[in-house]
């Protein structure tokens, strides 16, 4: 238990110092929340803001107050689950944010589904012939893979499926909703973005399987199975994979990372309104506290996978040592 509660404490001390940096850090951006409300108010052609409402506005989003008073004021609305309000789209942040990142998630869970499907048995296939033609030949291939970047990827997926084939929607996507139409619908939006990212990220998922796959190989109690007279194939199945699924789970957390950023590059391609759309969006047009929620959320998801990974550990570190 005080394994667990160490790695629990350090996530949340690492998310409280994230919070903070993420606070400081985004006024670095030029510009400005009363800057954006004006210059959308001149551009729909009314008059920019007057002092009175300049002043309005930023007693409004707490601007007028010192830095310390908006620091506290800000992990008071964090506790009640308030994130602020958008300058831009005049929204809560936390419900543009929620309703975009269930997008990003989608695609991600499903590029890693993609992904896992090709590249674990291609690692494990792979590092049971160690030296073979065929494992030379597919690092080759997979090394090359690799050093295509995620977005050529994308844009030949657009290009053969989408545009000439017409098998696939060019861009956007379906909402997610209930029904079978609905569900279909969302499907032939997902599968061209998830097959770039899985083809991409299945890369990674190959490398992390074969190389752990080999280390496992040459442990002892392997080569002590072999000495018993146990076939290849029984070796592999009994006493390799299941040392596989820590091993594996490891790594899983730069896995998931590297996930989340090859979907930024799949989400501009295909216009795909995820996360990274609408980083770009509040980024475009200085939303400060939009920009805020979605760094946050972001850290926020990716600490929630390192410690389900960190926690996994324990546990099999745990029943490894029960069993001994």
């Amino acid at each position: 238990m005080k394994r667990y509660a160490t790695v629990v404490a350090r996530c949340l001390l690492l998310l409280a110092v994230i919070t903070l940096l993420n606070f400081f850090l985004i006024r670095l951006v030029p510009g400005g929340p009363l800057e954006v409300i004006s210059r959308a108010r001149v551009e729909s052609g009314a008059a920019p803001l007057s002092d009175a409402e300049r002043s309005m506005f930023a007693r409004y989003y707490g601007l007028d107050q010192s830095l310390s008073q908006q620091l506290l004021s800000y992990g008071g609305m964090l506790m009640h689950g308030d994130m602020g309000q958008s300058t831009f789209f005049r929204r809560p942040t936390a419900e543009i944010v929620s309703q975009y990142l269930e997008r990003t998630l989608l695609l991600v869970a499903a590029g890693l589904l993609v992904a896992v499907g090709a590249g674990l048995p291609l690692g494990i296939i792979s590092a049971a012939r160690r030296g073979s033609l065929f494992d030379s030949s597919l690092l080759v291939v997979e090394m090359i893979l690799h050093a295509v970047p995620p977005f050529l990827i994308a844009t030949a997926a657009l290009i053969v499926f989408a545009v000439t084939l017409h098998w696939f929607p060019v861009a956007g996507s379906a909402a997610i909703t209930v029904g079978e139409s609905s569900f279909t619908s969302v499907l032939r939006h997902l599968a061209l973005p998830a097959l770039s990212l899985g083809v991409w990220e299945s890369t990674t998922v190959y490398y992390l399987t074969r190389n752990a796959m080999v280390d496992i190989l040459g442990e002892d109690y392997i080569r002590a199975a072999r000495a018993k007279g146990l076939g290849e194939h029984e070796v592999l199945i009994r006493h390799a994979l299941p040392a596989l699924a820590p091993a594996l789970l490891a790594r899983f957390s730069v896995l998931f990372g590297s996930a989340i950023g090859g979907a930024f590059f799949a989400e501009q391609v295909f216009s795909y309104p995820g996360i990274g759309q609408l980083s770009l969006t509040a980024f475009q047009n200085y939303d400060y506290l939009l920009l805020r929620g979605i760094f946050l959320v972001l850290s926020a998801t990716m600490l929630a996978a390192y410690l389900a990974a960190d926690l996994w550990l324990i546990r099999f570190d745990i029943r490894s040592g029960e069993r001994t």
